[in-house]
């Protein structure tokens, strides 16, 4: 399954408990910390066969930016 952008900002909203997220919006402005980055990356790895690299998520902690790397 191919990630998609309503794909990462769902588990933004879901994560975070929050109900706006957009592009932009950077995970750890939002109140996200590193346990809840554990968790994402966990089921982006398990639910969109998306690996992700830890690093890779704090490098780029918006939606538009966390598409991108796993896109690449």
């Amino acid at each position: 399954m191919n990630l998609s952008r309503d794909d990462v900002v769902a588990l933004w909203k879901k994560h975070l408990q929050v109900d706006v997220v957009n592009d932009q919006d950077n995970f750890f402005e939002l109140g996200g910390d590193s346990v809840q980055v554990l968790h994402m990356v966990y089921e982006l790895s398990l639910r969109y066969s998306a690996w992700m690299d830890v690093r890779r998520f704090y490098a780029n902690p918006t939606p538009a930016g966390l598409l991108a790397a796993t896109a690449a």
